[in-house]
Parts: C-alpha cells; structure tokens; sequence
C-alpha cells in the first residue's frame, strides 16, 4: 500500500513540474511561437489530471485560440492532441456530449492529417518532454481517440459513475447522503494530493468490503454510524 500511495504522490508531483517548466518556457516564448499551444497543451492535460478544471480550460482555450490565428503553421496532429485534451477535460466533468464533439473533431483532423505523419518531429521543439510527449504514432493516436468517445458514450447511458459504494450499500443511490458524499469528494477531496489518495485507497478496498456488508447488520448499522456522523462534519 505505501508504495501505491508513493506512486500517486509521484505522478502529482511530476504533472506539478511539468507545469512549472510549462510556465517558464511560456513566458519565455516569442507571441507567433508554435511551442505556445504544444506547451499549453501539455500544462492543460496536467492541471487536468490535478484536478484543477479550471486551469486547464482556460489553457486549452488560449491554445486553440492560437490555432485559428497561426493554423497554418501548425502540423495536424498538434491541433488533433489539443481538442483530445479538450475533450478529455470535459469529459473528466461528465460532460459528455460536448466531449464527444471534440473527440470526433479530433479524429477528423487526425485522419486527414496521416500522410504527413512523418513530418512531426521536424518541427517538435528539441526538448525531452515535447518529444515523449508526441511520440505516439497515428495507430495509437486514433486508437486512444476511439477509446475516449466509447468511453464518453458509456458515460452518458450509465451516469453513475465512480459511486460512493459503501455509502450506497447502506443508504441507496438516490440518498441524500450518498449526495453530500460525492458533493464532498468531487469539490474538495479530489483538488488535494491527500484527497486523492484517500479515494483511490477508499475505492481499493470498499468493492471488497461491500460483499461483506450486504449480509452483515451489525456492520451495516456500524458504518451507518460512520457515515452519519461524517455527513455532520462534512456540514459543519
């Protein structure tokens, strides 16, 4: 368990670096620069995974609004990666149909863009993490598309996702408990780095632990307790 929790620790605080040398080299470069989106890009897709929306759209937005200004100068799979961002930030928000939309854009700017594939790298900043960060290839780039709008799609015919299990073993999907937990964990828990832990520890182990409590009264009634008693805490 403690190297599990090492690890997210790890994956936070290298999306943390990456937006610190993000910001220097952004405010290092030149207004028509093309290193402007790919590095916007790259911040976005870590605020993302942090958790801080936010950021992340406004990113996102500066970059495509660099793309209809310096289109042209730009190889299709860049703008391709940007909208993917896009659409995997809304659909981090459960925002699917929308996301759906910038994933299909994505991919029919990929397809057009396949046959000068092997351009990309010519025009890539000659940096480490621009290099690893584009090095997938169109296979992988559209199989990656695919899987996002399959996913989305998922999302929205099942929009009960990432549940609270315990709390809706004892309490049921519709409670208002079950809300004020999901309220709690999305709102504050998932924007801090012990938060985050928390969740993936809590979501590891409670699938198991539900089998136990289905039969099982006495702790069925023990974490009702529990959980009341958060519910108040949480309020305060």
């Amino acid at each position: 368990m403690n190297s599990l929790i090492a690890q997210w620790q790890k994956e936070d605080e290298l999306d943390k670096s990456l937006i610190e040398s993000s910001t220097k080299i952004l405010k290092k470069c030149k207004k028509s620069s093309i290193e402007i989106p790919i590095y916007l890009n790259i911040r976005a897709n870590c605020y993302c995974n942090l958790h801080q929306f936010g950021n992340a759209i406004a990113d996102i937005e500066s970059a495509i609004s660099f793309i209809s200004k310096n289109k042209s100068k730009l190889h299709g799979f860049i703008i391709s990666d940007i909208y993917t961002t896009k659409g995997f930030i809304l659909a981090k928000q459960k925002r699917y149909p929308e996301a759906i939309k910038e994933f299909e854009y994505s991919l029919e700017i990929l397809e057009k863009e396949k046959k000068h594939e092997k351009n990309l790298n010519k025009i890539l900043p000659d940096k480490p993490s621009v290099r690893k960060y584009y090095k997938k290839s169109f296979d992988d780039r559209k199989n990656e598309i695919l899987g996002y709008i399959e996913s989305s799609k998922k999302g929205m015919t099942n929009p009960v996702s990432s549940p609270c299990f315990i709390a809706t073993e004892v309490y049921g999907e519709s409670s208002y408990q079950v809300s004020i937990l999901k309220k709690w964990r999305d709102e504050y828990l998932l924007n801090k780095i012990l938060g985050r832990v928390f969740v993936k520890i809590y979501y590891f182990f409670s699938r198991k632990l539900i089998c136990i409590i289905h039969n099982n009264k006495s702790l069925r009634k023990f974490f009702r307790i529990f959980i009341d008693i958060l519910i108040k805490l949480i309020r305060k």
